[in-house]
This record gives C-alpha cells, sequence and structure tokens, in this order.
C-alpha cells in the first residue's frame, strides 16, 4: 500500500498511476513484496532478522560487532539471494547496508559537521524501524565527453544545488540510474563517483535521501522486459523486472 502514492513515475511516454498494477511494473512489486513478507516467515525470522529492544529488524541493518555478527549477515544476505537465484539484484538488504555503514561511521560525517553524524543516525533508525525499500543515484547524465573525463559536469543537465535555504538546499537537473525506482521507499543521491574537489564543482557536492513521492520528482523509465508472459515462457523477466529509471529533480527541496 505504500507505494500507492502520488509519485510521478512515466513509462513508454505515459504517466504511471499505480506501479503496483501497471503492466511491466506490476509482477516486480509483487516479487518484492513477496521478500519483503518473508520476513515474517517463523522459520526464516531468525536467519534474516535480528531482535533488538523487543522489536525486529532486517538483519541487514544489523551494525556487526563481532565475527558472529558478520557471519549472521552474510548468511542472511546469501538467504535473500536464493529466493531469486541471485536475478533479483537489488533486493532491500543492499542499500540497507549501505545506510548501516555510514550511520556505523557517523563520527566521521561529523567532521564536516556535527549535525551530519545526528541526521544520519536519525535517518538509519528511521528507515531500519519502518523497513523502508531504497534506491540510489550517483551517475551524472553525460552531456559532454571531454568535460566528463575532466570530473566536471555541466549545468545543463546535471543535479546540482542551485539555491541554499534555511529551510535545506534546493536542487534541480537529472541523475542516473535509479534500479528498483519506481518501487523504492525512498532515493539515496551521492555525489558522482567522478566528482573532483574544486571550486567550481561545489554546487554538485552533496549527498542526501529523499521520499521517493516528493513534489517535484519523476522518474522516467526504460522500457520493461515484462511483457506479460508467463513465468514458463520468461522466468526472470516475469518475475524479477527491477525497472531502472532517470530520475528528474525539478528544483526539489531538500530538507
Amino acid at each position: 500500500m505504500g507505494l500507492r502514492d502520488d509519485r510521478d513515475v512515466w513509462m513508454h511516454g505515459e504517466k504511471v498511476g499505480d506501479v503496483t498494477a501497471h503492466p511491466g511494473l506490476d509482477r516486480g512489486a509483487k516479487t518484492l513484496a513477496g521478500f519483503m513478507d518473508k520476513q515474517f516467515d517463523p522459520e526464516l525470522q531468525d536467519l534474516i532478522t535480528y531482535e533488538e529492544g523487543g522489536s525486529r529488524f532486517a538483519m541487514s541493518y544489523m551494525i556487526p560487532r563481532s565475527q558472529d555478527d558478520v557471519v549472521k549477515r552474510g548468511d542472511a544476505f546469501y538467504e535473500w539471494a536464493t529466493w531469486s537465484n541471485g536475478m533479483f539484484g537489488r533486493t532491500p538488504d543492499y542499500k540497507n547496508a549501505s545506510v548501516m555503514a555510514f550511520a556505523a561511521g557517523a563520527r566521521f560525517l561529523a567532521e564536516g559537521k556535527p549535525e551530519f553524524a545526528e541526521n544520519m543516525r536519525n535517518y538509519y533508525e528511521f528507515i531500519k524501524t519502518n523497513d523502508k525499500v531504497l534506491t540510489h543515484t550517483l551517475v551524472n547524465p553525460t552531456y559532454n565527453f571531454a568535460q566528463a573525463k575532466e570530473g566536471k559536469y555541466d549545468e545543463k543537465v546535471a543535479l546540482q544545488i542551485v539555491k541554499e535555504t534555511d529551510a535545506g538546499i534546493i536542487v534541480n537537473g537529472a541523475r542516473l540510474l535509479a534500479t528498483l525506482g519506481p518501487h523504492a521507499d525512498e532515493i539515496e543521491v551521492f555525489p558522482s563517483t567522478l566528482l573532483k574537489a574544486s571550486e567550481e564543482n561545489i554546487p554538485f557536492a552533496f549527498a542526501f535521501a529523499i521520499p521517493s513521492n516528493t513534489r517535484g520528482i519523476r522518474m522516467i523509465c526504460r522500457d520493461t522486459y515484462d511483457h506479460g508472459k508467463s513465468n514458463f515462457d520468461a522466468p526472470l523477466a516475469s518475475r524479477f523486472e527491477e525497472m531502472d529509471a532517470v530520475v528528474i529533480f525539478n528544483n526539489v527541496l531538500v530538507p
């Protein structure tokens, strides 16, 4: 039910009204929901979840503090992978692990500003408690290949900060490529892996997370691989379509 909101998703040149019911997206959503539901299976709970403070959370959120913890996390990841024979690559445990790592290393973020560390810890608790599904983007569209090769970006297309206010930053531009984007609750946005430190690149240096249905965010999907064939005729596409999308930010406020 959480995916049935006003998120702005487009595919094949048309706006998608419901990402859980639209042909080409619906069966991938059902697969994802089925995977999430397994966390409540009494036979699997001790393998793929852990208990903390009287509540249960996905094992991928557990901050490992011993060798045994590392082994438990590995076993949980392996179990998730078996459900699709490794063919559903962007199961939520993938991004859960990155947020967990940021939270565990929050003191490093505090070197920038103390509130950065607190924001990260709060966000970790938020997605852990609500078991949110995340996607991420970290590649700017290439407008000029030579320019991109130098670690620079063009304001015509690349996501950038256009204004800073007391309420937060306002960003505008495009990012690639949000795998599982239409089915994700939140989007992680990281600096491009090619970004080089320089004064002219400051508008492109940021990291944040934001709900997928935030006003001003639009996802433009690639063509779907799920053409409605049976599981027998299309064993992968009919079950494991983890849709990719270009994410357009139209003057979006990031609190």
